[in-house]
């Protein structure tokens, strides 16, 4: 697989990466550069950091903070303050549920949130510019630094703009100047073919801010999504210590043959586990 020039492939599931490291190489035929899990729903164990520091210790974490009930559309009528506190909130939250998982985490470690409109109960509302602002600033005074969001940033609905970051975005950029902090698209969906150029959707007047591309979602119940990264939200992902007897750690940029070497041994290995099940069940 080709992946674009100063990109990074890797994947997100709901599912561990004990259960579905095996399967995510022998269908990409490559080793993930990075994995996203989460930290609230459906979270992320320490037996897979684990298996990662033995297994595949180059491959990266990407923190995703994902639970219900965050508070990130606007209140009816609005309430500025409110709306702040909500997105400072889910920052100390955020900052809690990666401490808790492992306090060692590195300075400097993203963690994005999940600001998908099934993680609110009605589902339906405009995303609120004081949450975002109150996000980063709970994130910004934590070892995280900028805190990441994960959102449709470019596809509003004209009936009721359902979790719309895009709109958002922009307007929290304006009381924040500097670097655009990061965003991780889910658009534009691709396939499950790696594209051939970094093209991901971004927010009106943001250009470069989406660092992380979600090309493909899947829908089905034990698959995993597969993304780009940029060298920028890479640096910024999780960097494991391998564990004592590990596969030495090689850096992306200058051990493409290596990686894939790992990769076909792991799909061997599943053929041999497949066959010996077959021969088994001869028996």
């Amino acid at each position: 697989m080709t992946i674009p020039k100063d990109c990074l492939w890797g994947v997100d599931s709901v599912s561990s990466i004990k259960s579905m490291f095996n399967t995510v190489v022998r269908q990409a035929e490559r080793v993930p550069d990075f994995w996203g899990r989460y930290l609230a729903r459906f979270k992320l164990q320490k037996d897979e950091i684990d298996f990662l520091r033995k297994n595949s210790p180059q491959t990266r974490l990407l923190l995703i903070h994902n639970p219900v009930n965050l508070g990130f559309f606007q209140d009816r009528p609005r309430n500025p303050e409110e709306e702040h506190a909500r997105g400072k909130w889910a920052a100390l939250e955020a900052k809690a549920a990666a401490d808790s998982l492992d306090k060692n985490i590195p300075h400097g470690v993203s963690i994005y949130v999940n600001v998908e409109q099934d993680s609110e109960p009605n589902h339906i509302g405009i995303i609120s510019s004081d949450w975002i602002l109150g996000w980063w600033e709970g994130m910004r005074a934590s070892k995280y630094g900028f805190g990441g969001i994960y959102a449709n940033v470019s596809r509003k609905s004209q009936a009721n703009n359902v979790a719309f970051l895009g709109d958002a975005y922009t307007e929290a950029l304006k009381s924040m100047p500097g670097p655009n902090p990061p965003l991780w698209g889910m658009f534009k969906h691709k396939g499950k073919k790696i594209p051939e150029h970094y093209d991901p959707e971004e927010p009106p007047g943001a250009s470069g801010a989406v660092v992380v591309w979600q090309y493909f979602a899947s829908l089905v119940k034990g698959d995993f999504d597969r993304d780009l990264a940029t060298k920028r939200a890479y640096d910024r992902m999780w960097k494991l210590d391998p564990l004592p007897g590990a596969h030495k750690e090689k850096e992306h940029m200058h051990a493409k043959q290596n990686q894939e070497g790992l990769a076909a041994d792991h799909r061997v290995a599943a053929k041999k586990k497949d066959k010996e099940r077959v021969e088994a069940t001869a028996d």
